[in-house]
């Protein structure tokens, strides 16, 4: 059954089962896993390509590929591994409008977080991902299921937990949170967050936070509030641009 599903998959991404070998074993490397067992393990699930970016114009390339390496995790990886590969699973499904699925994969994602300090023998790459990931990932399915209101909370508690170490990610956290907040229609908690942001991310070069910023002030300038209306102002003195309610 898994087989036929994930067959489907790589079909549905136009792609043949011979010209997805070679990536998948580059794939086994990134997990530190045996390539020609990977190989095998390629021809007995007809995985698809294992890609795992999400892709936003591909969605269910990076299904298939998540799932995938969620099957290849299930046989070769300890906690940290497939707590990783679960997360990416439920982006991948979340992005192709799956959110039960999504919802699913997070649960698991957050369980095998939750044994993760007994895996002591666990791919250095993983030690990236952690409590942080799953918060946000999980703000991230309650806006894409329309419930901006409930994401909050989670935004909060990744925010807090990065410390003053990442203040890159920081930075760009505080300005989701500053969208999220406005979609939830608290203008003026996202207009302060916004701004926080922004001081922060002084000398910094990032065109993603630049282009959240951006969303932020061009809908505050249309709310038109003076509170809404300051935060523009003080935005623009970051060299925030602002034009008529588009991205900057």
């Amino acid at each position: 059954m898994a087989a036929r599903r994930l067959a489907d998959l790589r079909k549905a991404a136009g792609y043949t089962q011979e010209s997805l070998v070679d990536a998948f074993a580059s794939m086994a490397n990134s997990l530190a896993i045996d390539a020609a067992v990977s190989v095998r393990q390629l021809r007995r699930w007809e995985s698809p390509n294992p890609q795992l970016a999400v892709e936003q114009r591909r969605p269910w390339e990076a299904v298939a590929a998540a799932t995938a390496s969620v099957e290849l995790a299930r046989v070769h990886g300890g906690a940290r591994v497939r707590s990783v590969v679960a997360l990416r699973l439920a982006r991948a499904l979340s992005a192709a409008g799956d959110h039960a699925g999504a919802r699913s994969s997070l649960t698991l994602a957050l369980t095998w977080h939750d044994r993760a300090d007994k895996d002591t023998d666990a791919p250095r790459w993983t030690a990236f991902s952690g409590q942080v990931e799953i918060d946000y990932a999980t703000a991230a399915w309650h806006v894409q299921t329309g419930r901006p209101a409930h994401a909050i909370p989670f935004l909060r508690s990744a925010l807090k937990q990065l410390g003053p170490t990442y203040s890159r990610n920081a930075a760009l956290y505080r300005a989701r949170l500053a969208e999220v907040l406005l979609e939830a229609g608290e203008v003026e908690e996202a207009c302060a967050e916004a701004l926080a942001s922004a001081s922060a991310a002084q000398g910094m070069t990032s065109a993603r936070l630049v282009d959240r910023l951006g969303a932020v002030a061009s809908s505050a300038e249309r709310i038109g509030t003076a509170p809404a209306r300051d935060f523009v102002a003080r935005v623009r003195a970051f060299g925030v641009r602002v034009e008529n309610g588009r991205r900057a």
